[in-house]
């Protein structure tokens, strides 16, 4: 007995898929940090290239904008200097042929003017040129209009003020054209610098770039040489396991058979001795009870600890799988208990599943016979099973998958229930909550029940009230 618990964890060893999550998971996370780490900082970088292209973008725009402004401030002069001419012909020959240039510049000027305003409008120090500018321009033109329409006689002093207000208007461009040539040399002063410093910046970033990739081959590479290293060390871990599953295979050939023979032999001559020794006292007798109970309990801990280890097996067949014929031979198996306990079974019609058959027909043999096994003595015994389909998503569960739906079997019974609280620890193994002398078992048959449902990437739940039953949910993929 005390071999057979002292080596129950090790017979349900599962060969490799711990140690290949754990040495996975050693592997990936390194290179995913590398990764991830490597596409930062070359994002980073592309940010900053792109954001210095977009100056020096900005820069050119900025030299080609000064440009512009001295173009249209020659514009504007043109046009006035036109206006001025035009003007200046009608009135020395007369002939109003000489007052068509006037009127085309005069309809351009209004154009210039509002462009210039626009183009200026970042800069105070133009802008305030630009009021003075148009005021020169008004003034001008008030002149050149009641010279033109009122046709009164031109004087001297007259001629003068005009040319006065021309070279104002000169001068006052050429103010304004010396502050753009200003901007003009600082822009282009600044332009050149990012044009200079552009190809070493490049070559920055690129060799930059470069060593980060350098750097990340060769830890990547070093990750993937210990990953070398850890998958010989799970090889040489899997020919520990495959060695130690076959000395276990040996320990439950034993186990079924070995120990099976000499436990019933000791149940065998207890119960001849009971019923042939007749001197044997009450205390002698009671002492061979004890016996024989403890040597039945022995025997059926072996069958449980050998049917917990065949839902390891790897060479179990899925099939289709009628639930409501699996049921009537769980039946079938308990029939003397039902009776025994006057249990009354109502059930709904269960779904078909892909399944391993005799491992659910198992499972249903577990399941009915704890109900009856915790069944209370006041009321009859009535089990219930009820069927439903659920979407994973409405599974407040760990280990459900929001996109698959799901079989639910609900196995509720009127029995003595649970603490909620106890609603995980009844399906850990040799885990009881009552005495075994007040109930029998090993604590063995809710342990099988999980293992065939994660078997089938199924979930179990159990939830219970005292003295009022309990219920046990399980959910398979449909």
């Amino acid at each position: 007995m005390c071999a057979l618990q002292c080596r129950r964890e090790m017979i349900f060893l599962s060969p490799d898929k711990k140690i290949f999550l754990a040495t996975l998971k050693e592997i990936i996370s390194p290179i995913r940090i590398i990764f991830f780490t490597s596409l930062f900082v070359l994002a980073a970088l592309s940010v900053y290239s792109y954001k210095k292209n977009l100056e020096l973008v900005n820069k050119a725009a900025a030299v080609n904008h000064t440009n512009v402004v001295k173009f249209e401030l020659e514009n504007a002069l043109s046009n006035i200097i036109d206006v001025e001419t035009g003007t200046r012909g009608y009135l020395l020959s007369g002939d109003s042929a000489f007052l068509k240039p006037y009127y085309i510049s005069l309809g351009k000027l209004p154009e210039s003017i509002r462009a210039l305003d626009s183009l200026v409008k970042d800069n105070p120090k133009q802008v305030e040129n630009m009021k003075k500018f148009k005021q020169l321009i008004a003034l001008k033109l008030d002149f050149i209009s009641s010279v033109v329409f009122s046709k009164i006689r031109i004087t001297h002093d007259m001629l003068v003020s005009s040319r006065e207000e021309m070279d104002d208007i000169r001068l006052h461009v050429a103010l304004m054209k010396h502050e753009e040539e200003r901007l003009l040399r600082s822009r282009t002063q600044s332009l050149n610098e990012a044009v200079s410093f552009a190809p070493t910046m490049n070559m920055m970033l690129a060799g930059f770039a470069i060593l980060l990739l350098i750097f990340s081959y060769f830890k990547i590479q070093q990750e993937l040489e210990k990953s070398g290293s850890l998958q010989n060390e799970l090889r040489a871990s899997n020919l520990i396991l495959e060695k130690s599953n076959t000395e276990l295979a040996q320990f439950a050939y034993v186990a079924s058979h070995d120990l099976q023979e000499p436990i019933r032999k000791i149940r065998t001559f207890i119960s001849r001795i009971l019923d042939t020794e007749q001197h044997i006292s009450e205390t002698g007798k009671d002492y061979f009870r004890r016996v024989e109970l403890s040597a039945k309990r022995m025997q059926q801990l072996i069958r449980d600890i050998l049917s917990y280890s065949r839902v390891e097996n790897t060479d179990n067949k899925f099939e289709p799988t009628d639930f409501n014929i699996v049921l009537q031979n769980a039946r079938g198996q308990l029939e003397e208990f039902i009776n025994e306990r006057g249990a009354v079974i109502v059930s709904e019609k269960l779904p078909m599943v892909n399944a391993v058959n005799y491992q659910f027909e198992q499972l249903f043999v577990n399941l009915i016979s704890n109900a009856l096994k915790f069944a209370r003595t006041d009321v009859p015994c009535v089990i219930t099973i009820t069927t439903e389909t659920i979407n994973g998503s409405a599974l407040f569960h760990p280990g459900a998958n929001k996109n698959l739906r799901y079989h639910c079997i609900n196995v509720a019974d009127n029995g003595i229930g649970f603490d909620l609280q106890y609603s995980e620890r009844i399906f850990r193994i040799f885990h009881r909550l009552n005495t075994k002398e007040a109930y029998e078992g090993n604590g063995i048959g809710l342990s099988i029940v999980k293992k065939i449902m994660e078997g089938h990437n199924g979930i179990i739940t159990a939830s219970g009230e005292p003295g009022k039953g309990a219920t046990f949910s399980f959910y398979i993929p449909v």
